[in-house]
């Protein structure tokens, strides 16, 4: 199965509050020649072995799926791209279609039929999901009752809360309960038919030397790529050379006007106004800086020591091995990485490095070690996402072959 559609078909039905339980309705079909009548709930856009996908169902799945997307507005009203909003509006009623399919052929092999148990969890999920909404409105509910109001009077109040929530947006809780029931069926259904699908250990390997690859070769072009990959929170396959540890202390300005005084000067591109305004502040914290630096290089305190009894930075609380820091990088002011660059060997100690925070001190730590990083370490992470991606994989053609064998029609010019 395409791609493009798998992805889709995950976006529109991870979206969507239910599955299929409007997908079809028992209404007139108007699927045929003669004047469109103006109902969308009695529209047809598409035919699964003769029953009809209305456009509301559409219209709702259309929605979910230009949700939050950056600039959908401009292009749904542009005639300019009329062409590409009838391609998604056809990829959305395709989902649909491969949705119909998918719950067709589960009641058909009897993953329909739900336990006592199962249809307990689905009404306890649904009062769950309401019990949130209504936490979430509590100021709402409030708003409405009078001091001193009871218990009884807040559920009331709660419930119609709910009951309007769920009207504005055309779903009952019948809905929400089938929608975890087919999720249900959906899960134990996977399980059955493509849960014995898994990855080899040639496979997981293979992946663990394509991801070193594409990291080596994005890191070797530049070594901040390894920052941003760190940043985003994103694995790391190789470490490239360059790439050290330090910690710091920070003698920071006891008004932090004078930093934000500091900083709006430099975004708003006054930099010499910025430094004089840096050099003015500087003396109120010299005497404590020097002090503290004085210290260390007399070997009265260890750089341990000093963190502990005079570091304004309580980031070094959560990065005691200390931070990551390369050439080129921009998670730091300039100063502060030039600082810590500027340090020759393992151990070495900066002197003050003003920056519109304060004074900073910087203790060059350690390197990291240039290569791959060990296989051991990330085997199961790579594993978990290859069976993942099999799986799904595995899941949609089989879904995409039951659609094959059913006899579908469309009605674009509906939608």
């Amino acid at each position: 199965m395409n791609k493009k559609i798998i992805g889709l078909i995950c976006a529109v039905l991870a979206s969507a509050m239910v599955f299929g339980a409007c997908a079809i309705k028992k209404s007139e079909d108007t699927a045929k020649a003669g004047p469109i009548p103006n109902n969308d709930a009695v529209i047809t856009v598409a035919k699964v072995e003769d029953e009809p996908v209305y456009k509301d169902r559409f219209n709702a799945a259309f929605a979910s799926f230009c949700k939050g997307q950056q600039g959908i507005e401009q292009i749904l009203e542009e005639p300019m791209y009329a062409d590409m909003v009838q391609n998604m509006k056809e990829q959305v009623l395709e989902s649909l279609i491969i949705e119909k399919a998918m719950f067709n052929m589960l009641e058909e092999k009897g993953y329909m039929e739900f336990t006592p148990e199962q249809l307990d969890e689905a009404k306890t999920k649904v009062q769950e999901e309401l019990d949130y909404y209504a936490q979430m409105g509590m100021a709402s509910i409030t708003a409405e009752l009078e001091e001193g109001y009871t218990d009884e009077q807040y559920q009331q109040k709660a419930d119609e809360y709910i009951e309007k929530l769920l009207t504005e947006n055309n779903i009952t809780r019948q809905d929400i309960e089938d929608y975890y029931k087919n999720n249900f069926a959906v899960e134990q259904a996977r399980k059955d038919l493509v849960g014995d699908i898994v990855p080899t250990k040639e496979q997981v390997k293979e992946q663990y030397d394509t991801n070193v690859e594409a990291a080596r070769a994005a890191m070797s072009e530049d070594v901040s790529a390894y920052e941003s990959y760190e940043r985003s929170g994103l694995t790391i396959y190789y470490v490239p050379a360059g790439i050290r540890k330090v910690r710091q202390i920070l003698i920071k300005f006891e008004d932090d006007s004078i930093s934000s005084a500091i900083n709006d000067l430099q975004i708003a591109g006054d930099e010499k106004g910025a430094d004089e305004l840096l050099q003015e502040s500087l003396p109120l914290i010299q005497e404590r800086a020097d002090e503290v630096l004085g210290k260390l290089q007399s070997g009265e305190i260890t750089f341990d020591e000093a963190i502990e009894n005079y570091n304004d930075d309580t980031g070094m609380e959560y990065y005691k091995e200390g931070y990551t820091v390369m050439e080129g990088s921009t998670s730091y002011l300039e100063p502060f990485t030039k600082g810590a660059m500027a340090l020759e060997t393992v151990g070495d100690i900066s002197g003050l490095v003003p920056t519109l925070y304060g004074y900073h001190i910087i203790e060059y730590t350690s390197d990291l070690e240039e290569g791959p990083v060990d296989y051991e370490s990330v085997r199961q992470e790579i594993y978990d996402s290859l069976l993942a991606s099999l799986q799904d994989n595995a899941w949609y053609e089989l879904v995409d072959e039951w659609k094959q064998n059913l006899n579908i029609e469309y009605f674009t010019e509906n939608l």
